[in-house]
């Protein structure tokens, strides 16, 4: 039986502000690339929102084999500039 892999970033986004780990932060310390639900359940956006915004050059993103992905540091970097989080 295939393993499913789900993040819960939920914690994260729902920590108190005198936290010192930030979403970004977190994000430039993962080594594996991130996919478009994983981002998605990150800022809280549809994952339709997040196709357009690529799909219209405006969010960095990679394609392999017609899937997107993203690189953490350079999400974190892009979310920071938008004051996404």
């Amino acid at each position: 039986m295939p393993r499913t892999h789900k993040l819960d970033y939920s914690a994260t986004i729902q920590a108190s502000a005198n936290d010192t780990e930030t979403i970004a932060n977190m994000l430039r310390r993962r080594r594996t690339l991130l996919t478009v639900s994983e981002v998605a359940e990150l800022i809280q956006w549809s994952t339709k929102h997040l196709y357009k915004l690529c799909a219209d050059g405006r969010m960095p993103h990679a394609s392999y084999g017609g899937s997107l992905r993203f690189d953490p540091a350079t999400t974190a970097n892009w979310m920071e500039s938008k004051n996404v989080l």
